[in-house]
């Protein structure tokens, strides 16, 4: 890679990792607008045609990229359960898990299908525990490898999600948080982690434009108490609130770009790995199963809200599957 093809990844980096550097009291002055700068400069790198394609970067990055645009550019945002996303004219109105389901699903439909868990089944979308669990299982090499767990917090980057679930999950109620990191680690003087948070949420965190008068989408300071390996141990949702302990774990995107995998969901389906996308869908008729394209040569095919266990999805590149999963 050339010098002049990795300065778009160097000027993200570095517009994550300023506002966290300066003064907590310039943070809420200087935040938006370096995001907006970034945005722009990133948009006029791939004008001039110095900006790789999707494929040629991380997959957590280009999430980040993509949010941290939503935001620079959103107009209005309300917390609520049901999701209604306009990133035309700018409107965010969504909880949590409905902001990094929307990314998914639109930008990155395999890794969207393959957050999995056994809470909340009963509905058609991940919730916050449902990213826990996803994350949780990648840690113990329960995963489906395309998701990992990141066990140190100074590992943890831009694009990478945190999530956290209650421990009593009741019918109706939140199953925790989930959210998108957006700065670099800080180690504040008491041995706490500063981190950079994107979400929606209905309680606003440190250094954060939302007021109890406009909750929804925006971003904020969480703090991380750590043990000597690095791994939480607690957090705060805000300085001076009260220390959760509620089970946390960070999530990263596998970055499996043109790899072949026959890692079945379910019996059988690793058959249909190697394929012409003509003979694969010809076998998913024959088997009765329902099936369509989520990703073709690079390009992700966005994918409805809701999972259906029963459904195969291809990724093909020229002309062939290379990988299928259920959902």
């Amino acid at each position: 890679m050339t010098a002049w093809s990795s300065l778009p990844k160097l000027i993200f980096k570095a517009a994550n990792t300023l506002p966290a550097l300066m003064s907590p009291l310039l943070i809420t002055q200087t935040a938006s607008t370096t995001r907006v700068f970034v945005t722009a400069a990133l948009l006029a790198w791939g004008s001039i045609g110095w900006v790789g394609s999707a494929s040629s970067a991380e997959p957590g990055q280009l999430f980040a990229e993509r949010l941290e645009s939503m935001v620079s550019r959103m107009t209005e945002t309300t917390y609520q359960a049901q999701t209604e996303i306009n990133e035309e004219t700018g409107s965010l109105k969504c909880d949590c898990s409905g902001l990094m389901s929307h990314v998914l699903r639109h930008h990155f439909p395999e890794a969207y299908l393959s957050v999995r868990g056994m809470e909340g089944q009963d509905r058609k979308r991940p919730l916050a525990v449902t990213f826990y669990e996803t994350f949780a299982a990648a840690g113990e090499g329960k995963g489906n490898g395309r998701w990992m767990q990141v066990q140190n917090i100074m590992e943890v980057r831009p694009g990478d999600l945190l999530a956290w679930r209650k421990d009593t999950i009741e019918q109706g109620e939140s199953s925790g948080h989930v959210g998108m990191v957006a700065s670099a680690p800080i180690v504040e003087k008491d041995g706490r982690v500063r981190l950079r948070i994107i979400d929606s949420t209905r309680g606003p965190h440190t250094n954060d434009l939302r007021t109890a008068e406009s909750l929804g989408v925006g971003s904020g300071d969480m703090f991380f108490p750590v043990d000597q390996k690095g791994k939480v141990t607690g957090f705060y949702v805000r300085d001076g609130g009260p220390r959760s302990t509620n089970a946390l774990a960070f999530g990263r995107m596998v970055d499996l770009a043109e790899q072949t995998s026959e890692v079945a969901d379910m019996p059988g389906d690793e058959k249909f790995t190697g394929l012409d996308l003509k003979a694969a869908e010809a076998l998913a008729d024959k088997r009765k199963i329902q099936s369509r394209v989520i990703s073709q040569d690079g390009r992700s095919i966005p994918v409805v809200m809701a999972h259906t266990p029963g459904r195969i999805n291809f990724v093909v590149l020229k002309g062939k599957v290379i990988r299928a999963l259920r959902g």
